[in-house]
């Protein structure tokens, strides 16, 4: 997950936006539906509605990312998704995001309910905006003390304004033998090539301290790997049964929260070069910075058969098993090839599954014969796909598959 740093303004908190994204949101754009609220929930047609909620909280997502994130999330069986409405250092083009109509809406909301100082409300701050004489403000009858501690800082910032990271302006980059390690407000700026292959691209920003990328003029977002875990208290087994704790289970103790940063491919230019500009707040090293791959070596699923049954199958009179989905990442890979498959009681995690007590000995060849030279397929968590191994016990299928390109070479 990535770290939010708390950035440099009276406003502490991100704006939080919920984009309600039903999937019966189609009933107002396709037909004709009652939608009312009865002080308990969401009522559609007459029908109290339970909505499921999950946040995206990506700024990298290009436009061209959407529909599909959109999908994934609706498939996935959630109503509503909440994302930030970006602004300030996180915008990553001022005014390109509308940030500045959305605050208007929302001042112009507040306004409205009278919320303001000047209005009669109560204050929420008293400011001082005077960086050379203290103040004292009376506010209720009771006098505070306001120093001047306003802190202006330009040195390194003079960048944004000169567009440093669009390259359109003219500017003056210095070609050093030696690049500056360590130092704080530091503009860095490079070349490299499109990688060949398809495979999602990142940027590994370990040695860097924390400030924000540009790929061909385009931000891809703050970095901040300097932000880590705890260096303490971390175990070596993990068993989530019981009560639950914060601290049960913890892992990855003093390693960055995200050191790794998607660059999405619309961004980069097959065939020429790309240019990638980074302004260090803090000071790191921009030699260790490096570019990664991240190949599809094996699908992996694991399904028990207590899983809910796939969405669209909720609202019809089919049997609601749980179902298995396999998909290949590209559209030019086909399943090439099933290197695991156990009905019963495995165990593991991605490529180390285990048989357990009770296996299905057909599991394997029902998974071959379903997914192989196909991109993707479902197969039924049921007995009556792979017989029942072990009778009264709750029983669960897991596989390992791995893909392959499609062409004919």
């Amino acid at each position: 997950m990535a770290a939010h740093p708390t950035l440099p303004s009276p406003v502490s908190t991100s704006l939080l936006l919920l984009l309600l994204l039903l999937l019966s949101c189609c009933y107002e754009l396709c037909a004709a539906a009652t939608v009312s609220y009865d002080h308990r929930a969401v009522v559609i047609d007459g029908k109290r509605r339970v909505l499921l909620s999950g946040s995206i909280h990506y700024p990298r997502s290009t436009p061209e990312m959407w529909p599909d994130l959109i999908q994934k999330s609706k498939d996935g069986g959630l109503d509503v998704i909440e994302t930030y409405v970006f602004w300030n250092l996180h915008e990553p083009v001022q005014g390109q995001k509308e940030m500045q109509k959305f605050t208007t809406k929302i001042v112009d909301m507040m306004k409205k309910e009278k919320l303001f100082a000047s209005q009669g409300r109560c204050a929420a701050f008293l400011a001082n905006i005077d960086d050379h004489s203290d103040a004292t403000v009376t506010f209720n009858g009771k006098p505070y003390h306001l120093p001047a501690c306003c802190v202006l800082m330009q040195i390194g910032l003079k960048g944004e304004k000169l567009a440093l990271h669009d390259n359109t302006q003219n500017s003056t980059w210095m070609t050093l033998s030696s690049l500056p390690r360590n130092q704080p407000l530091t503009w860095y700026m490079t070349y490299f090539d499109a990688p060949k292959d398809g495979d999602p691209v990142a940027i590994d920003f370990t040695g860097m301290g924390k400030g924000e990328a540009w790929v061909n003029g385009h931000s891809i977002g703050r970095y901040w790997p300097t932000y880590t875990a705890p260096p303490n208290g971390c175990v070596k087994s993990c068993d989530y049964r019981g009560q639950f704790s914060g601290s049960k289970c913890v892992k990855n103790c003093g390693q960055p929260s995200q050191s790794l940063y998607h660059v999405p491919r619309s961004l980069i230019q097959q065939g020429k070069k790309n240019r990638l500009v980074l302004f260090e707040e803090v000071g790191g090293d921009p030699t260790l910075v490096s570019f990664a791959l991240r190949k599809a070596g094996s699908l992996c699923a694991h399904v028990s058969q207590s899983h809910p049954p796939p969405v669209d199958a909720v609202n019809t009179a089919q049997r609601k098993d749980a179902v298995l989905h396999l998909e290949c990442p590209h559209s030019d890979h086909v399943i090439s090839s099933v290197k695991f498959a156990s009905f019963g009681t495995p165990h593991g995690t991605c490529r180390s599954y285990s048989h357990g007590n009770c296996s299905s000995t057909t599991a394997l060849a029902i998974l071959q014969q379903a997914c192989i030279g196909v991109r993707s397929c479902d197969v039924k968590v049921s007995t009556e796909v792979f017989g029942d191994p072990c009778r009264d016990v709750v029983k669960s299928l897991a596989v390992e598959a791995s893909c392959s390109s499609n062409e004919v070479g």
